[in-house]
């Protein structure tokens, strides 16, 4: 059962607490769609702090299995390179991993830079759902991560990034993101929180 309290560390700024608090107060599967982004082979693959990605992939398949019992949208997010240099959409390492392969009515979003807004159907699939938050998590922290929370929160999603489900390219980097930049945008939650 996914719970209503979404208020793990940091909730730094007055925003943060009431933003933590608005979320305590809302059913998760209304109008709460989860984003996981680029749960994808060559990037699973690498060397990424302070978590692995095999353990990121496990904390995301846990908050998924939570989301789709909720009845709520799932969205897996995934980045080829526009020049092809990484083999392009078929190539293996742009595949999801098994536990993120897409199932039943998943939406797929193939992205070509670091958020996954920019030329895709990304908002329009949201808005069709009536999505007000969106709950992301993925690898990297700093970059994939970062930047679609950033640009959901400026297309006026209220947005939750869960910690312990990112992972970011060292762990100096990821721990900057979840305790400066990404309680800007929104509100750093752990999985512990949305799913007890």
């Amino acid at each position: 059962m996914i719970a209503n309290a979404v208020t793990g560390p940091p909730c730094r700024s007055p925003q943060d607490v009431e933003a933590a608090t608005m979320l305590r107060q809302m059913d998760l599967s209304e109008g709460t769609a989860l984003i996981l982004v680029d749960l994808q082979h060559r990037i699973v693959d690498l060397p990424v702090g302070p978590r692995t990605g095999q353990e990121v992939v496990s904390a995301a398949a846990r908050l998924r299995d939570a989301f789709v019992a909720a009845g709520a949208p799932v969205v897996l997010v995934r980045v080829v390179r526009p020049d092809g240099s990484d083999g392009g959409d078929a190539a293996d390492g742009n595949k999801f991993v098994p536990a993120i392969a897409p199932v039943a009515d998943e939406h797929v979003v193939t992205k070509h830079t670091l958020s996954a807004f920019p030329d895709t159907d990304l908002h329009e699939h949201l808005r069709a759902r009536s999505v007000e938050r969106v709950v992301v998590a993925g690898i990297a922290t700093e970059k994939g991560v970062q930047s679609t929370a950033a640009d959901a929160a400026e297309l006026g999603y209220q947005v939750v990034v869960v910690e312990d489900a990112t992972s970011g390219l060292n762990t100096e980097d990821h721990t900057t993101a979840c305790t400066e930049t990404l309680p800007a945008i929104g509100t750093v939650t752990s999985s512990a929180d949305i799913l007890s």
